[in-house]
């Protein structure tokens, strides 16, 4: 168990790291950047969304199910609130994903439109 979740820790500091150096690269070449390959960024970002709203799910639905086993009397009554709102805020936090993902993949949809030469 140690080792999956030193695996698992040491995938997700990478990942940060990469996402960083990717966010650098961005801001800083965005100025060259022409509307298709603007669009092609969106669309990894969004990919990227994706993976990471899996992500998240799967840890929230490992703290609910955490929540769920403990009982007050083990855990404590404010512990078990502060659980309960951990799981409710990571819920959110994917609920907030979703929402970005398809206002991104919109705007994607109209990159596109414009690269097609398509009117409104």
């Amino acid at each position: 168990m140690k080792i999956v979740t030193d695996a698992v820790l040491r995938d997700v500091e990478r990942l940060s790291e990469r996402t960083g150096e990717a966010a650098a690269r961005v801001k800083a070449g965005a100025d060259c950047l022409d509307v298709e390959s603007a669009g092609l960024v969106v669309e990894h970002l969004c990919e990227s969304l994706e993976a990471v709203w899996g992500m998240l799910a799967a840890v929230g639905a490992r703290v609910q199910q955490i929540t769920e086993r403990e009982t007050p009397e083990q855990a404590g009554r404010s512990t078990m609130k502060l659980m309960g709102s951990a799981a409710v805020h990571l819920e959110l936090g994917c609920g907030g994903l979703t929402l970005a993902q398809h206002v991104l993949m919109t705007g994607r949809a109209d990159l596109l439109r414009v690269e097609r030469g398509d009117d409104l």
